[in-house]
């Protein structure tokens, strides 16, 4: 293989691997609104406000 064939590989690997973990992060965010009823609403960075980013 030649090293652009492996960095594309590496790259598929992180992104399977990103998106199992986002979908981790929702589905226990959902089990604990259900569980403690709780509106827990998760929200990408990129879609926060300035308002909403100077409160972290």
């Amino acid at each position: 293989m030649t090293d652009q064939a492996d960095c594309a590989n590496s790259f598929d690997v992180a992104r399977e691997v990103y998106k199992e973990n986002v979908g981790d992060i929702f589905s226990l965010s959902n089990a604990l609104s259900e569980e403690h009823d709780l509106p827990l609403i998760l929200v990408p960075r990129h879609q926060l406000t300035q308002e909403d980013r100077s409160r972290e």
